[in-house]
């Protein structure tokens, strides 16, 4: 690349006009310049330039650590960061995968196309969802017909996603035209009645806050025994937990509470051993401050001996390593007993007996090493997190039957009549 010298250093000659690619500037400060040669193209450090965007965050194997730019290379530490610099630095059309050198080059394309442009209102949004949660809201059209564009053979983010067979419909992955998959589940949130164009979108509107609450759902015990009448919740893992930590004025305890949420459906969420079983307890529940003090004090002397006794430790090193005696071995040690001691009193150490039920599908990245829980409210946490992946029937389902249950919860507190709560 040509340059010229002045006071103020080198000076970049002009690159000639171009729409897309070739006026890229690299990140080594080197102008792409239009060659008549071939794409991709390439700078004079080496690195290629080409016209592409994504992959999409499901063709990354889970234990990535390392996201590269597929136009220019840079590499990031999270799908997300990689997925912002694409978005901003190479302004892409992700209707048609160019990347264009700037913004207003990119609304020019749009506007010719009617990729991502609302030409009724003269609007441009960075994705198709963007422009088809538009077309729904303000436009009020239905979701059949906004994806009407999404046709089969367009080509989606993920190559690998195809059809078993003719007669199966493709299954589109990542953010690009997912909502067609999804045509057949209502996505109304059903506090404000906004449809929406994904699962993923739905979750974002219900737990971040855009009304207060997203749904009605509250304690059941508000405009009684709990203080929190003017408190709601964002999700239900937020109420479980505000009922769990013995937070709520109706005095409802761990204990009553996990009997309560069993019996009819939501014996479907228990291991099946402690299948129409009693509900295990926390060990610790029964232990008072001084069974708590002399346990420490037993793991304390247990682990000086285990040290006394290790030849391979360093001398004079008195650092204990205490155990708490009802978790696994192989979990984390504590340093002091008021640690140990903290830990003993604060932390539910309740068997896990709860499980997904067997209608929820868990995605192919889902990690197998925690399928059980503990808590009602850790298993509607995982739950939560599991309507950004895909598999949203399963997962609306349990979390309605929670839900349902906790609002019958508090139908009985207020003496309106005994209901099946418990098993037989």
């Amino acid at each position: 690349m040509m340059q010229s010298t002045s006071k103020k250093g080198p000076e970049k000659t002009t690159a000639i006009e171009s729409d897309t690619l070739n006026e890229v500037l690299c990140p080594c400060g080197g102008q792409i310049l239009d060659s008549g040669s071939e794409e991709p193209l390439h700078c004079e450090c080496g690195r290629v330039f080409q016209d592409a965007y994504g992959p999409a965050r499901d063709a990354y194997d889970p234990s990535t650590s390392t996201f590269s730019c597929c136009t220019c290379g840079l590499d990031y530490d999270s799908w997300d960061e990689m997925w912002h610099h694409q978005l901003f630095i190479h302004h892409p059309c992700i209707g048609c995968h160019k990347i264009f050198v700037c913004e207003t080059r990119l609304m020019q394309h749009q506007r010719q196309t009617n990729h991502c442009y609302c030409a009724t209102c003269d609007e441009h949004f960075m994705t198709p969802d963007r422009l088809r949660q538009h077309l729904l809201e303000t436009h009020r059209i239905s979701r059949a017909e906004v994806f009407h564009d999404a046709a089969d053979d367009e080509r989606p983010l993920d190559p690998t996603a195809t059809a078993t067979s003719p007669s199966d419909p493709p299954v589109f992955k990542g953010g690009f035209k997912s909502g067609k998959n999804f045509l057949h589940i209502n996505l109304r949130c059903r506090a404000c009645g906004r449809d929406f164009t994904s699962p993923k979108t739905l979750h974002d509107h219900r737990t971040r806050g855009w009304h207060d609450p997203f749904t009605s759902i509250g304690c059941p015990f508000d405009g009684g025994r709990c203080d929190a009448a003017d408190r709601d919740f964002p999700s239900t893992s937020a109420l479980l937990h505000h009922l769990e930590t013995a937070q709520c004025g109706s005095g409802i305890a761990l204990p009553d509470l996990n009997d309560a949420l069993r019996g009819a459906e939501l014996e479907r969420f228990v291991v099946p051993e402690l299948h129409l079983r009693p509900t295990p307890r926390d060990p610790c529940a029964a232990l008072g401050e001084r069974d708590v003090l002399a346990l420490c004090d037993e793991q304390a002397v247990a682990a000086a001996a285990a040290a006394a006794g290790n030849d391979e430790g360093r001398a004079g090193d008195k650092r204990l390593k205490l155990r708490c005696p009802f978790c696994p071995p192989s979990w984390k040690t504590y340093p002091a007993k008021q640690q140990l001691k903290a830990h003993l009193v604060s932390y539910n150490h309740t068997p896990r007996f709860l499980r997904y039920p067997e209608f929820v599908v868990l995605p192919p990245t889902k990690s197998k090493r925690k399928v059980d829980f503990g808590s009602w409210s850790g298993l509607a946490h995982s739950l939560e997190t599991l309507l950004c992946a895909g598999e949203v029937e399963g997962v609306q389902r349990a979390l309605d039957v929670i839900e349902d249950r906790l609002r019958a919860l508090g139908r009985l507190g207020e003496g309106e009549g005994e209901a099946d709560m418990m098993m037989d």
